[in-house]
């Protein structure tokens, strides 16, 4: 219900529904136009990434400043408390964060050792920590020794991610098939994900209840919830 935008000159602008203060204004009134993010003087914004009622950027420091609802530690601040003006998430010490993606209540991040660490909302498992507790600082998503995240999209409620090995994860909830795992069962570690044979992906993306993948043959291949015919498949027909 919000959007942001970090723009090239250091500064983040936010606009839409406000009532959580994910616009970062120091406010809880809506906007209908851009508002400026009220993050500090030294804090330079790199990327944004917005959920449903909060807001993270990731700053050129390789700090994360989150923003909006944190009922379920969605800022990852170590407390349930929201915020109307950006606070410093409580990524792991002597690491510095490259990426950042939220999802509708929760938010992952690649640091600079390309470990992946989510927070916040963790129902379905889409924390990938092999649990389905609410975390309110980031926690190590469970992948195997020695695997690099290369990338990371968050949906609502689950994340898929490219690894280093050229295969394919997604971990979360999984009602509409949107981890493409040909079932509707909730993972709360990363499964691998089969693209094809000879087929990897080059980039995701994430929506509400269904993912889709640039493979390395330039095609594109999409799962999970069509009601609305969003796989592109001209059906309107879910695909696990």
């Amino acid at each position: 219900f919000h959007t942001c935008a970090a723009l090239n000159n250091g500064e983040v602008y936010c606009w839409g529904f406000n009532a959580y203060g994910q616009l970062g204004d120091f406010s809880t009134n809506n906007s209908n136009s851009p508002v400026k993010a009220r993050l500090l003087e030294n804090q330079i914004p790199t990327q944004v990434s917005s959920g449903v009622f909060h807001t993270c950027s990731l700053l050129d420091g390789g700090e994360i400043a989150c923003w909006g609802d944190n009922t379920v530690g969605q800022l990852g601040d170590g407390t349930f408390t929201s915020s109307n003006i950006p606070i410093i998430a409580d990524t792991p010490v002597d690491s510095a964060a490259l990426s950042i993606s939220v999802g509708q209540r929760h938010s992952c991040s690649i640091l600079d050792d390309a470990t992946l660490y989510c927070w916040g909302f963790n129902e379905f498992g889409q924390l990938g920590d092999g649990s389905r507790e609410s975390k309110q600082v980031p926690t190590k998503v469970l992948l195997p020794q020695g695997k690099r995240v290369e990338s990371l999209s968050s949906g609502s409620y689950h994340n898929c991610a490219i690894i280093d090995d050229d295969t394919f994860r997604c971990w979360g909830s999984n009602e509409f098939g949107q981890l493409g795992d040909g079932t509707n069962i909730e993972r709360i570690n990363p499964v691998i994900i089969s693209l094809g044979a000879g087929k990897t992906a080059t980039s995701v993306s994430s929506g509400e209840g269904h993912t889709c993948s640039v493979l390395n043959d330039k095609t594109i291949k999409c799962w999970g919830d069509n009601s609305n015919g969003q796989l592109g498949d001209g059906s309107t027909t879910d695909s696990f």
